[in-house]
């Protein structure tokens, strides 16, 4: 299974080390999208990140912020978890940021259940504090 990928990013330092850490885990460059989000609210980056993903061939994409640092054999991991689970609209694989302390999230989205599904509920209204996390308790 090949495997698309888009990194939300706001210009982060780490950003350089997380493309590094994508292509260790074999991921083609080809198939890899970096959603720029410097000067925008984080819906809009979601809403570019989907619309992109819509556009990709294949039956996940994998959403990362630029400050996720995937390690070695970590792709591996996540296909065997897509295989076992693949009818779920997201999964999420969450580490933890020994910095802050707080959690971060791998995203892997179902894209026939995102165009189906998911878009419909972005473009509800662009001023929810957390549209993630409203989209996906609208789907589950």
């Amino acid at each position: 299974m090949s495997v698309n990928v888009i990194i939300r990013s706001i210009d982060e330092r780490t950003y350089p080390l997380c493309l590094y850490a994508l292509l260790q885990n074999k991921i083609d460059p080809n198939n890899i999208y970096t959603i720029n989000n410097r000067n925008n609210r984080f819906y809009f980056a979601l809403e570019k990140s989907f619309k992109k993903a819509i556009e990709l061939n294949g039956s996940h994409v994998l959403i990362i912020d630029a400050d996720t640092i995937l390690i070695k054999d970590a792709l591996f991991k996540i296909k065997k978890t897509i295989e076992l689970n693949n009818k779920y609209f997201r999964l999420e694989f969450k580490r933890i940021c020994k910095f802050t302390n707080c959690y971060h999230g791998i995203h892997v989205y179902n894209l026939e259940r995102l165009k189906k599904e998911g878009i419909s509920y972005l473009n509800s209204d662009p001023n929810i504090l957390k549209p993630e996390s409203y989209i996906i308790k609208q789907l589950y």
